[in-house]
This record gives structure tokens, C-alpha cells and sequence, in this order.
């Protein structure tokens, strides 16, 4: 729902979002969420270079919780 909006808070909560979403088990939808947030941080990654970083290691996280097809 707020895809549109411009707020830097945007980004820290989708990434959480995606976080809880992962530890609840709804692995793909977290994935979704913290490829939002990094979407946004990438629009400007000299700002963000320490948010795109930590996305890095989540992404890494959330590996171990994917199931080999």
C-alpha cells in the first residue's frame, strides 16, 4: 500500500516486514519485501550504501531457510 510513497521510513520497514515474514515461514513473501526495500535504496546507493549493505547479509540470512527445487 505504500509502494508510492516517498518516505525514507519506507525502506527499514519493509525490510523488517520481510524479516518477520521469513521467521514466520512465508520465505517468498519476505523475499518480495526485502527486494522492495532494496529496490528503494538502490535509487540512491551513495546514501544508502550501509542499508544496501545489511540487505546483502539478509539476503544471505534468508538462504538457509530456502528449500532446494
Amino acid at each position: 500500500k505504500f509502494e508510492g510513497m516517498r518516505d525514507e521510513r519506507l525502506g527499514p520497514a519493509l525490510e523488517s516486514l520481510g524479516t518477520v515474514y521469513v521467521l514466520s515461514g512465508r520465505v517468498e513473501d519476505g523475499i518480495q519485501s526485502l527486494r522492495r526495500a532494496r529496490k528503494m535504496w538502490e535509487a540512491h546507493p551513495e546514501r544508502y550504501r550501509d542499508r544496501l549493505d545489511g540487505n546483502t547479509q539478509l539476503f544471505e540470512t534468508v538462504s538457509g531457510y530456502l528449500t532446494p527445487r
